[in-house]
C-alpha cells in the first residue's frame, strides 16, 4: 500500500548554510567590538577631561562670586599671604586664602589646599571639598589696589582658567 500523503518538507538549515552565518556574524562582531571599546574608553577620557576643566571653572567662579559680594571699599589683597579680606553681610571679615596652606580660621570662606591638591570651603569650620585636582592659584595684582588676575591651574590636565577682577579698596 502507498501512502496517501507524500510530505517533502525542506525545512531548517543546512550544515553549510550554519557556518556561512557564524562566519559572516563572527566577521562583523570582530570588527565593531574593537571599535565599540575604543569609542568608549574615549569617551571615558573626554568624561574625565571634562570634570577637571569643570573643577577649575567651579573655583574660578566661586572666588568672583565672593569677591563681588562683599563690600568694595572694604576688600583688601594681601600678595605676601595671597589671601584676599574683605567683608559681607554675614560675616564682617572673611578671607579667601590662596597661598596652599590649610586654613581653620572660622572667617575663612576659601582657602587652598596645595598638599591634597583641594579647594575646600570652610563654613563653620567644616572643611567641605569644593574641588579637587587644583594643582594652584596665582595671583598677580596687575595695578596695586585696583586690579586683580587669578588664575586657576589643573593638576591633572594641561588647563587653566583666568579671570580679571576690578577691586576698589583706596
Amino acid at each position: 500500500m502507498k501512502s496517501l500523503f507524500k510530505f517533502k518538507v525542506k525545512s531548517g538549515f543546512t550544515l553549510l548554510e550554519t557556518i556561512l552565518a557564524t562566519t559572516i556574524l563572527s566577521s562583523i562582531l570582530i570588527i565593531f567590538i574593537p571599535l565599540c571599546i575604543q569609542n568608549l574608553s574615549m569617551q571615558e577620557d573626554i568624561e574625565k577631561e571634562l570634570t577637571y576643566k569643570h573643577n577649575v571653572r567651579i573655583v574660578l567662579n566661586y572666588i568672583e562670586k565672593n569677591i563681588r559680594e562683599c563690600d568694595k571699599l572694604k576688600i583688601k589683597y594681601h600678595p605676601d599671604k595671597k589671601t584676599i579680606e574683605g567683608s559681607n553681610d554675614i560675616y564682617k571679615t572673611f578671607y579667601i586664602d590662596m597661598s596652599g596652606n590649610r586654613r581653620s580660621n572660622k572667617n575663612t570662606l576659601l582657602y587652598f589646599y596645595k598638599s591634597k591638591n583641594e579647594v575646600r570651603i570652610n563654613k563653620d569650620n567644616e572643611n567641605n571639598v569644593l574641588a579637587v585636582g587644583i594643582k594652584d592659584i596665582k595671583v598677580t595684582e596687575i595695578i596695586e589696589g585696583d586690579l586683580l588676575e587669578i588664575e586657576v591651574f589643573s593638576n591633572e590636565i594641561d588647563y587653566s582658567a583666568k579671570t580679571i577682577l576690578k577691586l576698589r579698596y583706596r
